[in-house]
Order: C-alpha cells, then structure tokens, then sequence
C-alpha cells in the first residue's frame, strides 16, 4: 500500500467515526465502537437490498472487519512501521461500505472528501436594498423561544 492509499483509507475511517460517533479521529473509538458502526452499515446494506428489491441474500461485513482489518492490520501496522508492506484492503468491501452512505463507489467518496469545502462559498451577495424590518420584526418574535435575551414584547424594545 502506498502512503496515499493509507491516506485514503485514514479518511474513510475518520468519515465513518464522525458520521456514527461524532468523533473527529479514528484513533478515538473503540473495538466495541467500531462493531457498532459495522452493525449499523449492515443494517443500512439489508435495508438497502430490500428497497432495490434484491433477492440475493446481502453480502454483509463481519463484525470485527474495520477493527482488526483495516485498523490494526493497516492503519496501526502501518504507522508503527512506515517502511512495512502491506496489502491493499478490498476494494469490493471499501465500495460497499460508502455505497451505502450514498457515494457511487471508493474513488467517488475517495474524490469527494480530498477538497477542502471552504466556507466562503456559502456568502449570499445581496444588493443594497431597503431591509423589509417589518419582517424581520415578525421573524425575531418567531425565533424568541430560542433567544431568551429578547423581551416578551418586541414593541418594547424600539
């Protein structure tokens, strides 16, 4: 495996511990943690099967495939000794996985995670309008109950 297949394979574990676990590293979650995660991937392969109307029983994941298999024998092996060989994980398995996290395959979850969103792009460029405060009056008295700083009239705080 090439530095950059482990790279890729760091992403898709650290994808799948922020998405079942809200936790930002691999490095942080259990062997218990992790057969959760394959247990939840499972159920979402067999529900997945029967909305496609597959027959063929699912080929699911073992219940210690990312833990001893791609965390232990690559990611850990790997960084203990950068200079081991090791061999490339299934590619079949790496594709069923983000699959059903609803990418095309690896190389598109692979693609799709490497750049960096940048927040910027979300800007919404408005023109110099006269602002509508009659709305936006009626929008904050909407959102008080999530703001407990305003008062209980909008009136009076004009």
């Amino acid at each position: 495996m090439k530095k950059e297949d482990i790279l890729h394979l760091e992403k898709l574990m650290n994808f799948l511990s922020m998405h079942f676990l809200k936790k930002n590293h691999w490095e942080d979650v259990t062997k218990t943690e992790w057969s959760y995660i394959i247990a939840e991937l499972n159920e979402l392969i067999i529900r997945d099967n029967t909305e496609k109307n597959i027959k063929k029983e699912s080929e699911l994941l073992g219940s210690n495939y990312l833990y001893e298999h791609l965390i232990i024998n690559k990611l850990k092996k790997y960084y203990q000794n950068k200079a081991s060989i090791l061999s490339k994980p299934n590619l079949a398995k790496l594709s069923l996985i983000v699959r059903v996290l609803g990418y095309a395959n690896y190389i598109d979850f692979i693609n799709s995670n490497t750049e960096a969103f940048n927040f910027n792009d979300l800007r919404i460029n408005m023109n110099n309008a006269k602002q509508n405060t009659l709305l936006l009056d009626r929008l904050v008295g909407c959102w008080y109950s999530y703001n407990r700083n305003l008062p209980d009239n909008i009136l009076q705080a004009k």
